[in-house]
């Protein structure tokens, strides 16, 4: 299952985004899609929003590269209004690169997560709709269906 959203997540990029791909940066989540797509990548399991540390990463890329970003998922335990500062240093970084960024929000949590990740997926459409990320949100009907939750979790026991 987790297989069949990564190769979902990675077509809708190639279709999103035709250029030069550089890297995969964030989390978990990040380092799937780059180990699933055969991608370079910095993601690291439990990069949260508040320790991104991205410049050093973004430099990295070549100017006509994309950065495929993923964070916000470690982050959902926390409401969107304590995340906001971390989010605007992150865009801020992001922007300043000169790369071509493409966000991946956290994708639907079927735990206690689950509202606090939907407030933080719907807070960066919002605000990177603002700036030239173009950001992912991984908040649709397809992946939120709760067969997949259940399905994800059976997986996990």
């Amino acid at each position: 299952m987790r297989r069949k959203l990564t190769q979902r997540v990675v077509l809708a990029l190639a279709v999103a985004a035709p250029l030069v791909l550089g890297l995969v940066l964030g989390d978990s989540i990040g380092l799937g899609i780059a180990d699933a797509a055969g991608l370079k990548g910095f993601a690291r399991v439990s990069l949260s929003l508040r320790k991104p540390n991205l410049e050093p990463d973004l430099a990295k890329v070549p100017l006509d590269g994309v950065v495929i970003l993923s964070l916000g998922t470690n982050d959902a335990e926390d409401p969107v209004q304590q995340l906001d500062r971390f989010i605007e240093k992150v865009i801020d970084a992001a922007v300043a690169s000169k790369r071509r960024i493409v966000w991946l929000g956290p994708p639907c949590l079927f735990q206690r997560r689950r509202d606090t990740a939907a407030e933080i997926d719907a807070y960066l459409k919002e605000r990177l709709a603002k700036t030239p990320i173009q950001y992912v949100s991984l908040h649709d009907g397809w992946i939120c269906r709760a067969e997949i939750g259940r399905a994800s979790c059976r997986e996990r026991v």
